[in-house]
């Protein structure tokens, strides 16, 4: 009933005024076919009176941060943490990126026949600022579907090569991508490798097969079809999709099983997170957090963290990444294990808001000193 009547009062909000009537009498009549008598009647009610409501607004009464809450869509204890944590100035910035819609992005793969690839789609793509990306146009996705069935393209948003590129893999590293699922980030690294093939030797016709290092990509069970899906599409690099459960399952006896490595030149860790990074991605996330959901979200990641040191090899990098703005699930986070982890020390990162061109996410690089 809470969605109907949330889907049902926003076509009303939108619709011209003369068309109001007529949209509340299409939802009362779709009501009966989902709903009791009783229920119908209620539903009937609630959209006349914000039919009522929308006509002649009355937020006298409300405070500050209740009226900004309703303006924006978003909810009322959400708006006072990024009060707190950044300001009203970055927070009205927030908001109000947050009600434009996404645009949807693709990613160049590096390999050398994409460029040739994508040349067929110059009226269909629009270039951006994000090296390789491109936004695709409204309508064409006729050139979406074929983008996306190729090997030479990727639907990604631009703020998800933030951290791939902090990780800066070499060609003929070990790689390790913990809760990698469903692979996108996986195929960043890989690419980053070629690319940096491609631009210590030049470009070659032909790829180099199984040659330009190990990447190893771990999630749950449930979660490998998908990655498993998206490694295949990489042939320059020896891969492999490992299901593990890394709070109930020692990772270290899961690889030493697989005969593979057990220290990397580089870890990667997008860690599960709240999403308060891309609420103009997934509008649902507004209303369906809590303030105890980033609390535990913050307490998993640090799990998560100590865990992902473990596999770090002296000299090596840990990229610890979430698609979310909050301190705690971020800056806080990384303070707190630096504190506890004297062996490593922060090169660079921080939290990216997010913008017109690209969701905003957390990403930082530790390298281990010893």
């Amino acid at each position: 009933m809470k969605a109907f009547l949330l889907a049902a009062c926003s076509e009303i909000f939108y619709a011209d005024a003369q068309k109001r009537a007529k949209a509340i009498h299409n939802w009362v009549e779709f009501a009966k076919t989902a709903f009791s008598k009783p229920e119908v009647g209620f539903a009937n009610a609630v959209l006349r009176k914000c039919c009522v409501f929308f006509e002649s607004p009355d937020f006298s009464g409300l405070s500050y941060d209740a009226k900004i809450s309703i303006q924006f869509s978003h909810p009322e204890w959400l708006l006072k943490r990024w009060r707190e944590n950044f300001g009203i100035e970055k927070t009205l910035e927030i908001l109000q990126t947050n009600q434009i819609p996404s645009e949807v992005f693709v990613r160049m793969a590096s390999t050398p026949k994409a460029g040739q690839f994508f040349k067929k789609f110059s009226d269909s793509l629009e270039k951006i600022d994000f090296d390789g990306f491109y936004k695709i146009k409204a309508g064409m996705w006729e050139c979406a579907v074929e983008l996306l069935n190729s090997e030479y393209a990727h639907i990604q948003d631009p703020s998800t090569m933030r951290a791939p590129k902090m990780l800066n893999p070499k060609p003929f590293g070990n790689y390790l991508d913990l809760c990698a699922s469903p692979g996108g980030k996986s195929l960043a690294i890989a690419d980053l490798i070629l690319k940096n093939f491609i631009q210590a030797n030049g470009a070659c016709e032909t790829l180099p097969s199984n040659e330009l290092g190990l990447l190893v990509s771990i999630d749950l069970e449930s979660r490998m079809r998908n990655l498993k899906l998206n490694l295949e599409k990489i042939s320059y690099l020896k891969s492999a999709a490992i299901s593990c459960d890394l709070f109930k399952e020692n990772l270290k006896d899961v690889l030493n099983l697989k005969g593979l490595p057990i220290y990397f030149d580089g870890v990667f860790l997008d860690a599960p997170c709240s999403n308060t990074g891309v609420l103009r991605r997934r509008p649902d996330a507004r209303y369906r957090i809590t303030p105890s959901d980033i609390e535990k979200c913050s307490s998993a990641q640090f799990k998560l963290l100590g865990i992902a040191a473990k596999f770090v090899k002296e000299g090596g990098r840990l990229v610890y990444s979430t698609c979310s703005i909050d301190p705690s699930e971020n800056e806080e986070n990384v303070e707190r294990f630096l504190a506890e982890n004297k062996n490593f020390k922060m090169l660079e990162g921080g939290t990216f808001f997010p913008s017109l061109n690209a969701d905003g996410c957390g990403a930082f690089v530790l390298e281990r000193v010893f």
